[in-house]
Parts: C-alpha cells; sequence; structure tokens
C-alpha cells in the first residue's frame, strides 16, 4: 500500500526530557528525593546520597546540574491497580513521585522546557 496523504505540519516536536536524536546518551539512574514531584526534562542536582537527585534550590549562587530528568514510559501513573489488586505508580499529574526511580541524562541532547527565547550559544541556566 502506498502513501497517499503527507502532514503538512512537518515532524512532530519531542516532549520534554525526550532524546533529541539519535546521538550518544550517558544516562544514570537514581531516584527522586524531593517531596515535590520532579518534572521531565528539568535539571536536577546531587542530593543527599549517591543516588539522589532532587530539583536544584536556592535563593541565590550557581548550584552545580548534574543532569536532566529523561522521560520514560517504564513510569507508572500513581493510584493505578495492578492484575493483584495492588496500588502502584510513581507518576503524579506533574513528574515524578518523591522516591520514584529517575533516568538522569548527563550527556547527550534532550528536549528541555524552556523560560524565554534561546539564540545559538547561549549558556544553559536553570531556574529554581
Amino acid at each position: 500500500m502506498s502513501q497517499t496523504t503527507v502532514s503538512l505540519g512537518g515532524p512532530t516536536v519531542g516532549k520534554a526530557g525526550d532524546k533529541a536524536d539519535s546521538g550518544p546518551h550517558d544516562i544514570k539512574s537514581g531516584f527522586n528525593q524531593n517531596s515535590a514531584q520532579m518534572p521531565f526534562g528539568y535539571g536536577v542536582a546531587h542530593g543527599n546520597g549517591e543516588r539522589a537527585f532532587a530539583l536544584p534550590s536556592g535563593a541565590s549562587g550557581t548550584i552545580e546540574v548534574a543532569g536532566i530528568n529523561v522521560y520514560s514510559y517504564n513510569h507508572v501513573r500513581a493510584g493505578a491497580v495492578d492484575a493483584a489488586g495492588n496500588q502502584t505508580g510513581d507518576l503524579g499529574s506533574s513528574g515524578l513521585l518523591q522516591n520514584a526511580s529517575i533516568q538522569l541524562g548527563v550527556k547527550g541532547r534532550f528536549w528541555v522546557p524552556v523560560a524565554h527565547a534561546v539564540n545559538y550559544g547561549d549558556r544553559p541556566f536553570c531556574y529554581v
């Protein structure tokens, strides 16, 4: 069967936290130490522990960003019930819940939300 229609909208744009291309990526695993939900595509800082990560916080100064919270289909919406009738889920309405496992992109290209227009060569910053 041949293609009979062509989309005029162009390719779809990825969602926050998606890998931007098939280039090389370096991804670490860990868990969300925050009590707040951790949105995909946001910069994440080291928490208290080797594999603990949290959203950056602080009123001023520079905070080292460990990587980007990468989107994964492995997360389940909180409140779902599995076949045995147990409550499951680590995904809230705006991101990963506390103690949820996260995939942290430390090398590669990922889709991230931006606060304002970005120009080629701009340095990345995470707003807290």
